[in-house]
């Protein structure tokens, strides 16, 4: 296994291990976990299988049937090569083809769109904190008091999910930690009741 997967992989089992805590207040670190179905046109429910985290008990049900969660973490400097750009003024201001942060929120809206689930996309730059990326109407929806919390908000120039409304192009970037703070794990059960109501 190469470092970078190995990196990748431990930083998969620690966020699966906090949206556990989050998720049961702090009673159980185990409830979800890295997804290793490789899903391809003839996995059964492959829509269901999508993204990076499944669920090990059924009280993860209803967190899995809303959220499709995409994480990613590294992606340094290369040997003779420039590191990719996280950065936010890098959409603007990079010259690379393609921007790490557009390139992996195009995955992971792409996956959330054929799953009909809600688009996460947490990523940890190295020595730096975990960050969550949602959709502005998504982060709306679950929580609307981030007054004391550092939010980045993005209107990106292009569609990444093939949808031409304009809310669905902004975007939200928040730190990790925070974002479960303000967000009660109600609020997902909330709309999962709602979205299978229809």
């Amino acid at each position: 296994m190469s470092r970078g997967n190995a990196k990748g992989g431990s930083f998969e089992r620690l966020i699966c291990r906090q949206l556990s805590l989050w998720w049961t207040n702090g009673e159980r670190d185990d409830v979800f976990w890295r997804n290793r179905v490789k899903v391809t046109s003839k996995t059964p429910n492959a829509e269901r299988q999508l993204g990076d985290i499944s669920a090990l008990h059924t009280i993860g049900l209803s967190f899995i049937e809303t959220i499709n969660v995409e994480m990613k973490c590294g992606y340094g400097k290369k040997k003779g090569k420039a590191a990719p750009s996280w950065g936010v003024l890098g959409l603007i201001d990079s010259n690379q083809e393609e921007h790490l942060l557009q390139k992996f929120w195009n995955q992971c809206i792409t996956d959330a769109n054929l799953s009909n689930r809600i688009p996460w996309l947490i990523f940890k730059r190295d020595f730096r904190e975990p960050v969550i990326c949602i959709r502005k109407r998504d982060l709306l929806r679950l929580f609307c008091g981030f007054d004391s919390y550092a939010v980045i908000e993005i209107y990106l120039s292009e569609l990444y999910d093939g949808i031409g409304e304009v809310e669905i192009r902004k975007i939200c970037l928040l730190n990790l930690g925070q974002f479960l703070e303000a967000v009660d794990p109600e609020s997902v059960r909330n709309h999962h009741k709602l979205i299978n109501k229809k």
